[in-house]
């Protein structure tokens, strides 16, 4: 997808101008979602938390992956 069609979609989702979609585009490095995320005022999502359990078998995988790979 070039430059022009990423600019026509900002425009479409947004209320920008071609001159502020351009700026939004570097400013966010291409990244379409994120500019209009930031239009919508929604915030990055925050990585889930993860129970104890989780965290040990999480644990328990890389350190058998390790000694796999050795």
């Amino acid at each position: 997808m070039n430059v022009d069609e990423q600019v026509e979609i900002i425009k479409r989702q947004t209320n920008y101008t071609e001159t502020e979609a351009n700026e939004k585009l570097i400013a966010f490095e291409f990244d379409i979602e994120k500019i209009i995320r930031d239009y919508m005022g929604i915030k990055e999502p925050l990585e889930k938390l993860k129970s104890s359990n989780q965290e040990r078998y999480k644990m328990i995988r890389e350190s058998l992956d390790k000694r796999a790979t050795k």
